[in-house]
Order: structure tokens, then sequence, then C-alpha cells
């Protein structure tokens, strides 16, 4: 009994390190800085295209506020921006132990690999976490001292909503890639290409299926008709929303399972 109580808090431990382990390593990455800058992107973008008809944006009621400046402003431009972060950021989350010749040693901890890769996917969850909100709160505060304008607590909670649901759509492409291929640059590259790609698709018909930046517009288009008071159906945003996330578990789940089945050893 007093060994597995030991036995328990030693794997806490264990997890705890390896937790303070990925965000020291994030905190002390170029990368990591490089999307500080991607996330004040979008507020940075609205406000210099809404500086040229200022005044025209000041006379505007609250609801045409919210339109213009938070929903067809802010939001639209982190739909190009956010994913790129999300790219950059969680490209080597597993093919950097490899290149680093370190993932004998980090995946034979005193814990299952699988547990591991989870624990990893929950540390970067509050890292995405963590940036949506600072997004949202670095463009609050200058929309407030601007335009003197506020988001409502319904619009910024289904912008949370919105980030994580779709950003996780490109965070468990990009694990998957870097988890089956174990190279940086392919887990980068081929998202990249792939956002490319999706600027040639038309944004309606069956090609638009497989833009994931098309049904993210299509996502904020219904849940922006919900807030400002539209009649829309409840079910318009609860399908799209659990397919993302039932996207985002099945790559994530693979991910994991494949790789608890691979061979750690470095060339």
């Amino acid at each position: 009994m007093q060994k597995t109580k030991h036995m328990k808090k030693n794997q806490l431990f264990q997890i705890l390190v390896y937790f303070q382990n990925i965000l020291k390593s994030q905190f002390r990455s170029i990368k990591f800085y490089i999307c500080l800058f991607l996330l004040v992107t979008p507020t940075i973008a609205t406000f210099i295209l809404l500086s040229q008809d200022f005044e025209i944006v000041q006379a505007y009621s609250q609801l045409d506020k919210d339109m213009v400046i938070f929903w067809s402003g802010y939001l639209a431009h982190s739909l190009r921006f956010f994913p790129i972060f999300c790219i950059i950021l969680t490209c080597n989350i597993v093919s950097e132990h490899f290149e680093k010749k370190t993932a004998p040693f980090t995946f034979t901890l005193p814990m299952s690999r699988s547990k591991i890769l989870v624990i990893t996917v929950l540390t970067y969850e509050l890292i995405f976490v963590g940036m949506i909100l600072l997004g949202l709160i670095i463009f609050q505060i200058t929309d407030l001292f601007v335009f003197n304008h506020r988001i409502s607590i319904e619009g910024f909670l289904f912008a949370i909503l919105f980030h994580i649901v779709t950003l996780n759509i490109w965070f468990s492409l990009c694990y998957l890639l870097s988890t089956l291929t174990r190279n940086t640059i392919v887990s980068l590259s081929l998202p990249l290409v792939y956002m490319f790609i999706e600027l040639l698709l038309p944004s309606t018909g069956s090609w638009s299926f497989l833009s994931i930046t098309h049904s993210s517009v299509k996502l904020l288009d219904k849940i922006t008709s919900l807030v400002i008071g539209e009649t829309i159906s409840l079910s318009q945003i609860v399908v799209p929303v659990v397919i993302f996330l039932s996207i985002t578990t099945t790559l994530i789940t693979g991910s994991i399972w494949l790789f608890s089945k691979q061979d750690l050893r470095t060339d």
C-alpha cells in the first residue's frame, strides 16, 4: 500500500516535471516569440484598416461596431494568422525529440508512452487557451482605447470556443505529421502548403469541404448570426463543432496509438 502510494507520488512528480520542461522549452525558443507576433497581428491589421474610416466607425452603434471591428475585423483576420502560429508552435511537438536524439530517454520515463503523449497534448491545449485569451485581451484593450468599444461577454466566450475548435484541427494535423514522420520540416511545410492550396479552392460547392479555412469561415458566419440575434438553428453551430472536434480527436488518438507501436531508436 505504502509502495503504491509512493509510486503514484513519484509519477505525479514526473508529470509535473515533464509539463514544466515543455513550457520552458517553448518560452526559450524563438518560435514562441514569432507566434506571439502572429497572435497580435490580427489586432494590428484590424485597426490599421479601420483607422482610414475612424470617424465613421466611431459613429456606429454598439451592434455595428461588434460586426465591423470584432466579427468581420479581428476574428476574420485571425482565421489566417492563428493557424500559422499554431503550425509553427507545434510542428516539432514529437519530431524534436528524434532530431535531438532524446526520444529514447523522453519516452521511457516512469510512465507509459501514451500517457506522455497525452500530457504533451494537454500542455499544448493549455498554451493555446492562454494565447487565445492573451490575443483577445490585447484586442479588447486596444479596441477600448481607440474606439471605446467593449466586446460582449457572449461574444468573448463564442470567440474562445471558435478559436479552440478551429486551432485544434491544425494542431491535430501537425501532431499527426510530427508523430509519424519524426521530421519537423515535413510537419511544418505540409500544413503551410495545404494553406496555400486552400486559397485556390472555391469557397462554395463540394470542394469547399476540403478546406479547413472555408469550413471555419462558415462556422464563424453562423456564430456571428447567432450572436447578433438573427434567426438560426443551434444545430447549425453544434453540428460543425462536433465534426471539427471529432476529426481532432480521431487524428490525435490515432497518432498516439500509432506512435505507441513505433520503434524509438534514432538513426
